[in-house]
């Protein structure tokens, strides 16, 4: 059994610890037969008592102790990683520092990413091996609505300093410290879920499906987001591995870089708005970082993209089923498994349950969806389109054909991202828009030169 002692790394931030007095991740790292453990007697028993004797015993036993010490290492630094990126969060916001407040928030996002894409290379384990998949999606929704949430409150915290009635500004304050600490309770709650999420399913594979390689890579993840420091700019170097062929890829992961998704690394999404040298550059042309903040709108239909889509670079995003040929309107969405008992959990989960718009997407769901068929569409570019608000940004025009249907002039270029990839995009356009609006607002004043804040 696993656990480990309960710790808090700021003691004026009481809701960073957990209400329990010990954490428990509540698993079992001994090997266990596929089958069950063999009956006294029987040919599978005798195979067992061969095999094994105190020379061998010993090598196991160490073999656990060892796998044992490296999840415990390594869970653990995850976990209080992601606790000090909160508490030295509201530590900035409360000190006004709210340009080192939206770094510390990023770092955060960058963590929330990593075990998403660790969540989405395990399933993709479970595919290939024919077996039901892990029950994730309720906790990483949940987790991602009250990231959203806390950094929406985190824009307003300054409005309470703006009234001159002390007892007016008193209770505001009151308020609000109330409020966030119901947030980062329930955010710690669900990310140390989808931990143990992560580290049963990785076991599981190990136990049940004879792979091996699942749960070390889970942990070589977190050990290298932990080796950069949760650098949101750092060069997401994998570190060497017998590469493996027979593995199947991974929706929006590669195998060049060590955590989190391909489509979100600086290397395809760009440097960081909020680094130093961003802002530096920023100042010294005196250009504003995010006059256009990248949208989180499907390119056809306009509407919040919430799930699983189909993306063109990093930036223009659609949903599955608004990915259609021109001419036949053959769409790139696959028809998901039947459903079975969501219906309720997922009506639960579903934002802006009130909304009428007859336009929306079907109700968002809890079941596991094949991956879109993007192989089978092109697009043609056009013109820059001409956009409908000053503040988003402006983007070509494309025209999508499907394969049968496309002229010389198309091109490849669509890529699937699965549901939890998208998460993390929304998470970093929340932030975005928070940095947009605490500068218009001129909470952060970028005309003095900032100097680096790597915690």
């Amino acid at each position: 059994m696993i656990h480990k002692a309960r710790s808090c790394i700021d003691p004026s931030i009481r809701c960073l610890s957990y209400r329990e007095k010990q954490q428990f991740w509540n698993v079992k790292v001994a090997p266990r037969p596929a089958n069950g453990p063999a009956s006294m007697g029987s040919e599978a028993y005798f195979q067992e008592e061969a095999d094994y004797d105190a020379v061998t015993l010993k090598e196991k036993q160490m073999q656990i102790e060892a796998l044992v010490n490296r999840i415990w290492t390594q869970l653990s630094t995850f976990e209080e990683s992601s606790a000090a990126c909160i508490s030295n969060m509201l530590r900035d916001v409360t000190n006004g520092m709210y340009l080192d407040a939206t770094r510390m928030a990023e770092k955060l996002i960058l963590h929330v990413e990593v075990l998403f894409a660790a969540i989405d290379e395990l399933e993709t384990g479970f595919a290939s091996a024919g077996a039901k998949g892990m029950s994730h999606v309720r906790e990483a929704r949940m987790l991602c609505r009250k990231t959203v949430d806390l950094l929406s409150l985190l824009s307003h915290t300054q409005d309470s300093s703006s009234s001159t009635n002390p007892p007016q500004v008193q209770s505001q304050r009151t308020g609000i410290t109330q409020d966030i600490l119901s947030l980062v309770t329930g955010l710690a709650h669900y990310l140390k879920i989808l931990i143990r999420i992560a580290l049963t399913g990785g076991l599981k594979l190990e136990r049940e499906h004879s792979n091996g390689d699942a749960l070390p890579k889970f942990l070589d993840h977190l050990q290298c987001l932990a080796m950069d420091g949760a650098n949101p700019n750092a060069k997401r170097r994998q570190l060497p591995t017998i590469p493996n062929p027979s593995k199947p890829a991974v929706v929006g992961r590669s195998d060049d870089i060590a955590y989190g998704y391909r489509s979100l690394d600086p290397d395809c999404a760009g440097e960081s708005p909020f680094s130093p040298n961003a802002i530096a550059q920023a100042v010294q042309r005196d250009t504003s970082l995010i006059s256009n903040p990248p949208t989180d709108l499907c390119v056809a239909c306009k509407l919040t993209v919430e799930e699983d889509c189909v993306r063109l670079g990093v930036y223009r995003r659609w949903h599955s089923h608004c990915v259609k040929c021109v001419t036949c309107g053959k769409t790139a969405d696959v028809t998901p498994p039947k459903e079975e008992g969501n219906a309720a959990d997922a009506a639960k989960v579903t934002p802006n349950d009130s909304s009428s718009d007859s336009k929306r997407p079907a109700q968002l769901s809890l079941a596991h969806r094949p991956p879109p068929n993007v192989d089978d569409f092109r697009y043609e570019q056009l013109g820059v389109e001409p956009s409908s608000s000053s503040d988003e940004m402006p983007q070509p025009q494309v025209v999508i054909y499907c394969t049968a249907h496309a002229t010389s002039d198309c091109r490849s270029g669509f890529s699937g991202v699965s549901r939890l990839e998208q998460y993390a995009y929304l998470l970093n356009i929340a932030l975005r828009r928070l940095f947009f609006l605490l500068c218009h607002q001129g909470v952060i004043n970028l005309t003095a030169s900032p100097g680096p804040t790597d915690r």
